[in-house]
């Protein structure tokens, strides 16, 4: 999996040849319970309706676009999840118009804060990911 920051690198369009590449933030079932905890989302709950609530919480608060609802697992350093993670798109290299929506640092910093990251989002290459369809 490559991971490369965003204002450092500008991938070309998917083709044939070239492979589809994602701008989003990785997003743990652990990250997901720890938002829900902090937030006091449905604190009578079990772990997996707390993580389920949080998680369609962020999505109503995030930019519109068809990137808003899509998700794929990506390779991530998460040992106790089984090294993935669940990554959500700002943007990608699918056609001009997502490009430009992974470009927009407007849209860029809206997930940032909706999602409450430090760190600028990064780009993935889906590699064994291939039969995704987006």
């Amino acid at each position: 999996m490559n991971t490369i920051k965003p204002l450092a690198y500008v991938p070309q369009l998917r083709s044939k040849t070239v492979p589809l590449e994602i701008l989003g933030y990785p997003i743990t079932r652990k990250w997901l319970l720890a938002h829900a905890v902090e937030h006091s989302i449905f604190p009578d709950n079990c772990s997996s309706s707390r993580r389920s609530a949080a998680r369609e919480l962020l999505r109503q608060e995030l930019p519109l676009g068809p990137a808003r609802n899509v998700s794929f697992a990506v390779p991530f350093e998460c040992e106790e999840e089984g090294n993935k993670a669940t990554c959500w798109i700002i943007g990608s290299n699918n056609s001009p118009e997502d490009l430009k929506r992974a470009l927009d640092p407007v849209r860029v910093e809206e997930y940032r804060k909706v999602l409450n990251m430090k760190e600028p989002p990064k780009w993935y290459s889906k590699g064994e990911y291939e039969s995704f369809v987006f």
